[in-house]
């Protein structure tokens, strides 16, 4: 037993590292072991440390990469071990609603992130544990847009997060790639476009791998381009949305390739057929420095 709480704090000091730079599969090879061989009841009775964190990023990772039977298996196996419902099992509901987000499954995302969400007020418990973030990602993706919006914007005006002279980079990337997709489902896409292209400057810039969420800026930027046309640029962007993805989630990765294979048959051109790596790069600064 002590040995596997080791192993815990061991891979918790690693996984962020591990899931953000690619090495995800490595981190879930390491993971299997682990919960395979430890037992729920224990480690909860006996508070292992870094448990739910090693946990949560495990089922993050799984629910990435499309394992989706696995994380069910292993959801399982947690939510019999912890008590009614406690604060682990705000854990298991936002762990739920990401899961189920991840398989495009929008309502029962919602569903999920509710029930958590609505526990931890309803009961006024004090955890670390929360819901509001995959609640508000499944609620904006499941046509809920103003409440998302109201949620990402975290109190800011939303015409200071467009005005394209203020960028607020301690925000991080993820706060206005997130506002701009609520602004394209209401059909803002100039303002969206001006919210993506802030959240890649920072993502860009950060230092950091970052691969997921770069990858949803440059598809969620090349959407905006096929709609308007600009057909180099959104295959660049698509494609640079693949290779990215490649890393961490090949779900979305073969997603994106399927849209640049859409595009390739729709408008049949050797300049798109003949872009390399170099060049899909140069296409992207091109249009982040624009």
């Amino acid at each position: 037993a002590a040995l596997l709480e080791d192993a815990l704090i061991t891979i918790d000091e690693v996984s962020d590292e591990l899931c953000s730079s690619g090495h995800s599969i490595e981190f879930m090879r390491i993971c299997y072991n682990i919960f395979d061989d430890i037992s729920f009841v224990d480690a909860v009775m006996n508070e292992y440390k870094k448990l739910d964190e090693v946990f949560h990023s495990f089922v993050d990772a799984l629910s990435l990469h499309g394992r989706f039977e696995d994380a069910e298996i292993y959801l399982d196996k947690y939510k019999s071990a912890i008590s009614g419902k406690s604060a682990r099992y705000i854990n298991y509901c936002n762990l739920m609603c990401y899961m189920y987000w991840c398989r495009n499954d929008f309502p029962k995302a919602v569903y999920w992130g509710q029930i958590g969400s609505e526990l931890k007020q309803q009961h006024n418990l004090d955890t670390r544990f929360d819901c509001e973030h995959n609640l508000a990602l499944s609620r904006r993706d499941n046509g809920e847009i103003d409440l998302a919006l109201v949620y990402f914007l975290g109190g800011e005006s939303l015409n200071e997060v467009v005005d394209i002279d203020i960028l607020k980079k301690e925000k991080g990337g993820h706060y206005y790639g997130n506002i701009g997709r609520c602004l394209w489902f209401k059909n803002d896409i100039d303002n969206a476009l001006i919210c993506y292209k802030k959240a890649l400057v920072i993502l860009e810039n950060s230092g950091e791998d970052c691969y997921d969420n770069r990858g949803w800026g440059c598809y969620w930027v090349a959407e905006a381009l096929e709609r308007n046309n600009e057909i180099l640029k959104a295959f660049s962007l698509y494609k640079r949305a693949n290779q990215l993805w490649d890393k961490v989630s090949p779900p979305k990765a073969r997603m994106a390739e399927e849209k640049s294979s859409e595009l390739l048959l729709k408008y049949p051109n050797k300049q798109l057929e003949n872009l390399d790596e170099m060049k899909i790069e140069r296409q992207f600064e091109s249009w982040l420095s624009s």
